[in-house]
């Protein structure tokens, strides 16, 4: 290139370039904001840009081409160069400003005003050449849109690398055509890796206005350049390929329509997109899969990864099936962390790679919808098209409309390949999937087979002592056996047999010790909207999981960390399934596995000394201020669940504590008072539940129903406060209460009445309240499915010392007793507020009640399951 290289030779920034050690906690959602001056060409535009600038500096002292890299810091944000005679004009973006990790794309942007101001400097060059490190897909699409019409305005040539293959695309902005073309690496891999080499030549004849592009790869077996077969045969003459300068004819490639926009969170593959991930994984990438980081297509598509059977079962199928008129359908269900993540990607990198004519459209955000109006227009005809969707149990409608919309073109060339827990599949309406005229079936995954096993240890094996693990202390004959063996104890205990059986054998003793270490981590690592960080996250998480309660919400977690929930997935959700730690459903957050979540808890009490059950009223106290603001899923779960298991479990103090924080966000609410009530009387705290009945029931706002009065009931009852119990038990029968009457259980309320009544009677020695607690024992014996509890009312009627033969099942004289007994009982009462119901006890009716005694009465014994 002669003596003056240096000043021909013109440089960008890619992302290997970015030292992203510098402001890691930087927004890069603030730089795309189109509101923002981030990238205005200004001296304002300059000094907001200083919080990225740095992270190129190592960039700039070392670019030995004639702009220094001085450009990037410079208010231009770009740089140009013109020839003398104006024929070629080049200008340098940087499309790295917000590099952050292997989830860019659709999140880059070189800056509008940036490259519009540098596009200006060459406007009146023949050729207009910009140069960037990207392609266009990678830009977020509002500036994409902006950029693609600046490009198409000024029919550019847009020179681009990243993807390390050779390519060209015809493309339109605004209307008008440019040039996108894409340059292999020159030194990308080992000359034995699966990716290529390459470079790509051009020249331009301005006479012809033509480009002519030579692509050329590094052949191993004869250690020279050669020829590259990288487009089509229809442009190419000799060793070059031609085609049309922007703007100046008819490109031979030109597109028939503009491109269509592909929805946020979804993504296009065809099998030479794909083909580029079969490579092997360095050993970093490998061992954080080993441990259950979640699977991208790199790692899924890559040659070190083994395929279990059930992937060949499943691309098998739809190789053999597409050819029918139908569309097919395969799920794939199975238990968290069974591997089914991995076993669709795997499936459809076999299907297409392996047929011909077949394209991808996955789902990579479980949390975005699909849209027939957004996806059909995609869907163009000449392909089979493969739609992949993990977490697919929220999209079941969705599927079915795209399906029903399908036009006729495309019916037997549209097909679907889910994955889904199996709860959650249960609790979806899975079942319309098999009514829309579609070949459907699905696959369950549980447990480890022999072959699959032999295939994984053989892959840990490939990484030395680092993936063996604790395993490397087994003898290589028996490592197999190890993992089948904890696979089978893994689902005995946890119902999956994958995950958990890797950490069980790869770390054994020392999961504790791994977990320590990935929680170090963990809390260095600041969520940037609250400055909370990523170990309170994965504590939340663990501590749900551990409970066995699965319903911790995004939006609950998110509120809890003070996290936008759009920010969420990116924050918090992505880096702890990096870290192996968590994983989602298309709406709630789970530990990667049961024995994470045990051991992450055992990490924080044991070695951190925190304590946990705080965990649990944060949790309860953000779902509860959330469902002030918005909706809330399994709102009832959180109101009720977690104080009534941790009860079971004998924490009285933490269900105490939780309850009421419960409380404490809805004062009002009668059931959740009812709750509380409820959670003291199992802690034994009967004296301080009726206070708090006296002090708190003329707070309620909301109808207390007959739920309230007899938890009431029984609580007067253990606190001895018999005339009390008694008579809160009578006033729950009223049909002034809300709540239907329900009998089943209803002989359990008489036998509480009834023993409460005789113990009245032996304080009043009135004879209608014997004659009552006669009559309640006899319905109760009436409607007893138990013998002790008979027993019970049998016993309650001798002490009574009454003949009871001459009673009967009489429910009018049940009703006229309860009269009686409402208005001798008002001096014996102890309870303000059961003497205000007394005083109106004659204005109570019991019209419900009358109707459930006759139900007694002519049922057979012991049926009041009938009755319910």
């Amino acid at each position: 290139m002669g003596d003056d290289i240096d000043e021909r030779t013109f440089s960008v920034p890619g992302n290997h370039d970015v030292n992203r050690n510098v402001t890691p906690g930087f927004s890069s959602d603030k730089f795309l904001n189109l509101q923002n001056y981030y990238f205005d060409v200004s001296d304002n535009g300059k000094e907001l840009r200083a919080q990225v600038t740095g992270r190129f500096e190592a960039y700039c002292k070392n670019d030995s081409t004639q702009n220094f890299g001085e450009w990037i810091t410079a208010e231009e944000g770009a740089y140009y160069f013109v020839d003398e005679q104006r024929e070629l004009g080049i200008i340098g973006i940087n499309t790295a400003w917000l590099c952050e990790g292997d989830e860019d794309k659709n999140k880059l942007s070189p800056g509008k005003h940036l490259v519009e101001k540098a596009l200006k400097n060459i406007k009146d060059c023949k050729i207009k050449v910009v140069l960037g490190h990207h392609p266009l897909d990678w830009f977020a699409v509002e500036h994409k849109r902006q950029i693609e019409a600046l490009f198409g305005k000024n029919n550019v040539i847009y020179l681009h690398g990243h993807l390390h293959d050779n390519w060209i695309t015809p493309q339109f902005g605004s209307g008008q055509p440019f040039l996108a073309i894409q340059s292999g690496a020159a030194f990308q891999a080992r000359e034995d890796d699966v990716y290529k080499n390459g470079l790509l030549w051009a020249k331009i004849n301005l006479e012809k206005e033509i480009i002519s592009l030579q692509p050329r790869s590094w052949n191993k077996n004869h250690q020279d350049w050669s020829l590259a077969i990288a487009f089509p045969e229809i442009n190419r003459k000799n060793d070059f390929w031609h085609f049309d300068l922007p703007g100046r004819g008819n490109t031979v490639l030109a597109p028939v329509a503009a491109p269509l926009e592909v929805p946020g969170g979804w993504s296009i593959k065809n099998a030479q997109d794909l083909l580029k991930y079969k490579q092997p994984l360095e050993a970093s990438l490998a061992i954080r899969y080993f441990d259950g980081a979640i699977p991208s297509w790199h790692i899924a598509a890559s040659s070190s990864i083994p395929k279990r059977k059930i992937v060949f079962k499943i691309a098998d199928y739809f190789i053999g099936q597409h050819k029918s008129n139908n569309s097919i359908i395969v799920a794939l269900i199975g238990a968290g962390c069974e591997g089914k993540s991995t076993a669709i990607l795997q499936s459809a990198f076999h299907i297409v790679t392996n047929s011909d004519n077949w394209l991808v459209l996955r789902r990579g955000v479980e949390t975005n919808p699909l849209v027939p109006e957004q996806i059909i227009p995609l869907l163009l005809p000449n392909f089979n098209w493969l739609i992949l969707i993990d977490d697919a149990e929220n999209l079941i409608d969705s599927i079915v409309q795209l399906v029903k919309r399908l036009p006729p073109a495309n019916r037997g060339r549209v097909h679907f390949l889910l994955a889904s827990r199996d709860s959650d599949w249960q609790a979806s309406n899975n079942q319309s999937l098999s009514s829309i005229g579609c070949t459907f079936y699905f696959e369950r995954l549980s447990g480890l087979q022999q072959e699959d096993a032999q295939e994984i240890v053989k892959c840990w094996r490939r990484y030395g002592d680092e993936g063996l693990g604790e395993l490397k202390e087994t003898k290589q004959e028996d490592q197999v056996s190890s993992l089948l063996n904890a696979s089978k104890r893994d689902i005995n205990y946890h119902g999956s047999a994958f995950f958990g059986a890797l950490l069980t054998v790869r770390y054994g003793n020392d999961l504790k010790l791994h977990a320590a270490k990935m929680m170090e981590r963990l809390s260095k690592r600041i969520i940037p909207t609250s400055g909370r960080t990523l170990l309170d996250a994965i504590s939340y998480i663990s501590a749900m999981d551990a409970a066995g309660f699965s319903f911790l919400s995004r939006s609950v977690l998110a509120y809890a960390l003070n996290c936008p929930e759009p920010l969420l997935r990116k924050y918090v959700l992505q880096p702890l399934g990096e870290e192996a730690a968590a994983t989602t459903s298309s709406d709630y957050v789970y530990t990667r596995h049961p024995i994470i979540a045990q051991t992450v808890l055992s990490v924080l009490t044991d070695n951190m000394g925190e304590e946990t059950d705080v965990i649990y009223i944060d949790l309860v106290n953000a779902a509860l201020s959330l469902y002030k603001q918005d909706y809330v899923l399994d709102l009832a779960s959180w109101r009720y669940k977690i104080a009534d298991a941790f009860a079971d479990l004998g924490r009285k103090g933490l269900a105490l504590s939780i309850v009421n924080t419960v409380r404490d966000n809805e004062p009002n609410n009668a059931k959740i008072f009812t709750k509380v009530l409820h959670i003291y009387r199992r802690a034994q705290l009967v004296e301080k539940a009726c206070e708090m009945f006296e002090k708190y029931l003329d707070n309620l706002t909301q109808e207390v129903d007959r739920r309230l009065f007899e938890e009431w009931a029984i609580t007067e009852r253990m606190a001895g406060n018999y005339a009390n119990s008694a008579m809160v038990s009578l006033l729950s029968f009223s049909d002034q209460l809300a709540y239907p009457h329900r009998l089943d259980g209803i002989s359990d309320k008489f036998q509480s009445l009834g023993y409460c009544l005789k113990s009245l009677y032996f304080i009043t020695r009135i004879q209608c309240t014997r004659e009552l607690a006669v009559i309640v024992c006899l319905f109760g014996m009436k409607c007893s499915r138990d013998a002790e509890q008979t027993a019970e009312f049998e016993k309650n009627i001798t002490e009574l010392d009454i003949d009871h033969t001459s009673y009967s099942l009489n429910i009018d004289k049940f009703i006229e007793r309860m009269y009686d007994v409402g208005i001798i009982a008002h001096e014996y009462i102890t309870s303000v507020f059961v003497k205000d119901y007394l005083d109106r006890f004659d204005a109570l009716t019991f019209i419900k009640l009358k109707a459930s005694l006759k139900l007694i009465v002519e049922a057979p014994t012991g049926a009041n399951y009938l009755l319910r």
